[in-house]
C-alpha cells in the first residue's frame, strides 16, 4: 500500500469515527438493531440491579447476566459471556437517556481504539500484514461490525492480536488471555485462529500450542458447563438468537438465495459510504495488486451476503 492511500484511508477512517460519536445522539442503525437493544439491556439490568436496594442471595449474582424482561425477577438469563454488558453498565449511573448515550459513546471508543490497537500490532508483524489490519475498518463484516453496540467486533479483534503477538514472539501469557476473553465473548470468532496457519507449521506447534489450547478449554467450559449452571438457575429463555448450520446447509441456503445477490450488493456496497474507497481503490491501488484486491472485495461480498 502506498503511502498516499493509507493517509486517505487513515482520513477516511477519522471520518467515520466522528461519524459513529455523532450517531450516539440517536438511536441504533439498521441492521442488527435487536441485538444492540439486547447488548444494552443486560448492562441496564446490571446497574439497575446494582442499585434496587435488594440484597443478592449471594455475591456472584449480582454479575450474572439478566435480562430486563424479568418482570420482579433478576431476569437471570443464558447468554455469551457478558463482559461488554458489565463494562457499559456503570454509564447508566447517569440516567436511562444519558446513560444511553454515553455507553453507545464508550463503545464506540472501545471499538475503534481496539481497531487501531490491531492495526499496530500487525504492523509490527509486516507492513503488509498492517496494511490488511487497516483494511479491515474500510471493507468485510468487520467494517459493520466496529459500529455496532456488539461483542463481535472486539471478540475477533482480540483474537486476532493474540495471535499478533505471538508472530512476535510475545508473553504466550498474554496471547492466552486476549484468546480467551475473545473467544468468551464470542466463540464464532475462533475462525480468526486461521491466521496461525501462516506460521511454520512445527514451530508454531511448539509455541503455541497450549496456550491455543487452554483458551479453547476456557471457553467451552464456559459454554457448557457455564450455560447449563445458568439454565439451572434463570428467569429466562436464552439470549441466542440463531441455530447454528453446518457447512453444508449453509452453502445450500447461500445457493438457494441467489437471487437476492444483486439487490444486496447495491445496498450495502454501491448506495453507501464504502463505494468511496472501492472508487480509490480502483484509481490508486498498484496494478500488480488490483485482482486481489478485487477478489478480495467479491469474497467479502459472498461472506456477508451469506451471514
Amino acid at each position: 500500500m502506498t503511502a498516499k492511500l493509507r493517509k486517505v484511508i487513515l482520513i477516511i477512517l477519522g471520518i467515520k469515527f466522528l461519524i459513529a460519536l455523532i450517531s450516539c445522539l440517536g438511536y441504533f442503525s439498521h441492521p442488527h438493531i435487536i441485538r444492540q437493544v439486547d447488548t444494552m439491556s443486560v448492562g441496564l439490568n446490571y446497574w439497575l440491579r446494582w442499585n434496587d436496594g435488594v440484597s443478592a442471595p449471594y455475591f456472584l449474582h449480582n454479575f450474572l447476566p439478566g435480562s430486563l424482561g424479568g418482570g420482579d425477577t433478576a431476569g437471570i438469563t443464558p447468554m455469551e459471556f457478558p463482559l461488554l454488558n458489565l463494562l457499559i453498565a456503570p454509564w447508566f449511573s447517569l440516567g436511562s437517556y444519558w446513560g444511553f448515550t454515553a455507553s453507545f459513546m464508550f463503545v464506540m471508543c472501545l471499538n475503534f481504539g481496539a481497531f487501531w490497537w490491531h492495526y499496530l500490532e500487525w504492523g509490527k508483524v509486516s507492513k503488509k500484514m498492517g496494511d490488511t489490519a487497516l483494511l479491515m475498518g474500510m471493507f468485510g463484516i468487520s467494517s459493520i461490525f466496529m459500529m455496532r453496540v456488539m461483542p463481535d467486533f472486539l471478540s475477533m479483534i482480540f483474537v486476532s492480536i493474540s495471535c499478533a503477538y505471538s508472530f512476535q514472539n510475545k508473553s504466550r501469557l498474554t496471547s492466552f488471555g486476549l484468546l480467551s476473553v475473545g473467544l468468551l465473548m464470542k466463540p464464532t470468532s475462533a475462525i480468526a485462529l486461521a491466521v496461525m496457519f501462516l506460521k511454520n507449521f512445527k514451530l508454531s506447534l511448539r509455541r503455541d500450542f497450549w496456550w491455543v489450547i487452554l483458551a479453547l478449554i476456557l471457553a467451552g467450559l464456559y459454554y457448557t458447563k457455564g450455560l447449563q449452571a445458568l439454565v439451572s438457575i434463570s428467569d429466562m429463555s436464552g439470549y441466542f438468537k440463531v441455530d447454528p448450520l453446518g457447512p453444508t446447509e449453509g452453502i445450500s441456503q447461500l445457493f438457494h438465495n441467489t437471487g437476492r445477490l444483486p439487490s444486496f450488493i447495491f445496498k450495502s456496497f454501491f448506495s453507501r459510504w464504502p463505494f468511496i474507497p472501492i472508487l480509490i481503490a480502483i484509481f490508486m491501488a498498484p496494478k500488480k495488486g488490483y485482482l486481489f484486491l478485487t477478489s478480495l472485495i467479491t469474497l467479502q461480498v459472498l461472506t456477508i451476503f451469506a451471514i
